[in-house]
């Protein structure tokens, strides 16, 4: 088995170049990866390394975030976002997938599905909301008041952190405070958080909050009970941005819909208890969706051209190309 995942990279109709990522035998039945926002492909280092040597593996960098360069119109919006997921997929040849998505990539998933249903096998969704982020994420109240003004100073202080968020990771002051404030648990797992938030702070922080401000532009609250196939909806009970009510209250808006809740998660459920993931990921597969993701097509659906390949250990993303 190997967790070498390939990068490659295409165009989008509106001129945006994309990184895209897959791993896996060509012609398996495929995993698609929707990334949150703090992390790229890399946070699921975990999960590929478990499952690449059955299934196709595909992810994306959402478009200004990581190895995608930003939109010179300025989109960031959930349905745009949706745009490039379709983009991906064509180009990758994908009709099917079995789709686990995280915090921003919760929504996606949710619009996607309202556009295609017939694309999903079955979601995954962990630690996110339908939409409306700064009205049903975080449990402090005072929070979702102050968003917006939090959300401006933290684009203000993106150049700073640039500088000193290297030597805050590299030392270990970054991980220290995040523990003791609530945000991560002490089970992280640091030699995956460290790459991958080494490239977050080197992030275009007004890109970030666009992107932010999109997920809270959403409402893919009426597409829940739209849902119908196998959905599992994954929460930590210690997680202070999409709280556990709002994991229960998706559960029991989609039909048939399993919830699990990790005692001592975070919202980096993924990253401290990636064992637990991957397990409850295999349950899933094997008792509601069956043959159908557990065997490829007995011809690969062609792929359109995408601008470039190449192959690294799985891992966190590189800075955008400019």
């Amino acid at each position: 088995m190997t967790s070498e995942i390939r990068e490659g990279s295409l165009i989008t109709r509106d001129g945006v170049r994309l990184a895209t990522y897959t791993a896996g035998p060509p012609g398996a039945p495929v995993l698609l990866l929707a990334n949150g926002i703090a992390g790229s492909v890399g946070a699921w280092q975990h999960l590929v390394e478990r499952f690449c040597d059955r299934f196709r593996i595909v992810s994306w960098d959402y478009r200004g975030l990581y190895r995608s360069h930003p939109a010179p119109s300025g989109d960031y919006s959930i349905e745009r976002q949706c745009d490039d997921l379709d983009e991906v997929l064509a180009a990758e040849g994908v009709t099917q997938a079995v789709v686990v998505a995280w915090f921003m990539g919760v929504p996606i998933a949710l619009e996607a599905h309202r556009r295609h249903p017939d694309r999903f096998q079955a979601m995954v969704l962990i630690n996110g909301t339908p939409g409306r982020l700064f009205t049903t994420g975080f449990t402090n109240p005072w929070i979702r008041q102050a968003a917006p003004t939090l959300l401006e100073a933290v684009r203000r202080a993106g150049p700073a952190l640039a500088i000193v968020g290297p030597p805050a990771l590299s030392s270990g002051l970054f991980f220290a405070f995040a523990r003791t404030a609530g945000f991560v648990s002490p089970l992280l797992d640091e030699s995956v958080a460290r790459g991958v938030m080494a490239d977050f702070v080197r992030l275009d922080f007004d890109v970030l909050a666009a992107t932010f401000t999109a997920v809270d532009a959403y409402d893919g609250e009426d597409v829940l009970p739209t849902v119908h196939v196998p959905t599992l909806v994954v929460t930590g009970d210690r997680d202070l941005v999409t709280p556990e009510a709002v994991a229960r209250h998706m559960a029991q808006r989609i039909p048939g819909a399993e919830l699990m809740v990790v005692k001592g998660g975070t919202h980096y459920v993924p990253l401290e208890h990636p064992a637990v993931i991957n397990l409850r990921l295999e349950k899933l597969l094997r008792e509601r969706v069956g043959p159908a993701a557990t065997k490829g097509p007995p011809e690969p659906v062609k792929r359109r051209p995408s601008a470039g390949t190449s192959t690294r250990r799985a891992g966190a993303a590189r800075r955008p190309r400019t």
